[in-house]
């Protein structure tokens, strides 16, 4: 089995940042087909989401739409050899969904399986970029904790980090948080808020992800191994989904820093 704190492994899939309303998840096409092997629509992970949430239906993985209720949109993609997919962001109105196509339940419980399908993928997809993170649990639940994520960075995602001033917050990822939560909760009396978002850095290859709530946040899973070798980082009061999909928002804008070497 691979090692993506270990290993510098190439990619089979990516996030990234296409603006305030969504995220994409771009697959590589043979991941993509490793997943169409898996036969989603029949998994048990797929029946029980169906049946607690009460999902109009689920649509496997496809070049259109696809996901719970469809709520994953196939977009183009700059390589053929990459199959690119829109997350369009739930808005809220008063706490409450608006519309049931577009319901946070429905984003994060297909997340849920997509990243558990991608997980599996042990192939080699010859890319000659690594992958730079791997989403290791995405919770689905409508009660409190409801919303835990935890996301592996890589050796290679590591080195990007290396390189960023020390104690230094990446305000980039910051200001994609804040839009998000913004875009998806308008009616939210948030300034107060404003600075329960960060990104900080410390070095020799930390960093912090953090949103409102009750000390929300992604942290590295132990602060004493400083060798170049991957961490996970992992979940801290993470109570909602809307907290779960701000940070997918800020992972997908730090993955583009990353991916294209740039400083934020």
């Amino acid at each position: 089995m691979r090692n993506p704190k270990n290993e510098l492994i190439p990619a089979w899939y990516e996030l990234s940042r296409n603006k305030k309303s969504s995220f994409i998840v771009k697959v590589h096409r043979e991941a993509f087909a490793h997943i169409n092997t898996l036969k989603m629509d029949q998994s048990p992970i797929v029946q029980d989401y169906l049946k607690r949430f009460k999902f109009l239906k689920f649509v496997s993985p496809n070049e259109g739409t696809w996901g719970f209720n469809e709520v994953i949109q196939t977009i183009p993609s700059k390589f053929p050899e990459w199959i690119s997919w829109e997350c369009s962001l739930p808005v809220l109105k008063s706490g409450e969904v608006v519309s049931i196509s577009d319901g946070k339940f429905a984003l994060s419980t297909t997340l849920s399986v997509l990243f558990t399908a991608l997980w599996l993928f042990e192939g080699n997809t010859k890319w000659g970029k690594p992958q730079l993170m791997v989403v290791e649990h995405v919770s689905v639940e409508k009660d409190l904790w409801g919303g835990s994520l935890s996301v592996t960075l890589t050796p290679a995602m590591c080195s990007w980090l290396s390189k960023q001033p020390h104690n230094s917050e990446i305000t980039v990822v910051v200001e994609t948080m804040k839009a998000a939560d913004k875009y998806m909760w308008p009616q939210k009396a948030s300034l107060c808020f404003m600075l329960d978002f960060r990104a900080w850095y410390r070095e020799p290859k930390w960093i912090n992800l953090s949103v409102p709530g009750n000390a929300c946040g992604l942290d590295p899973d132990d602060y004493y191994d400083k060798s170049p070798r991957g961490y996970t980082l992992v979940p801290h009061n993470t109570d909602t989904i809307l907290q779960q999909l701000t940070f997918f928002a800020g992972l997908a804008r730090l993955h583009d820093l990353a991916r294209q070497q740039k400083s934020p």
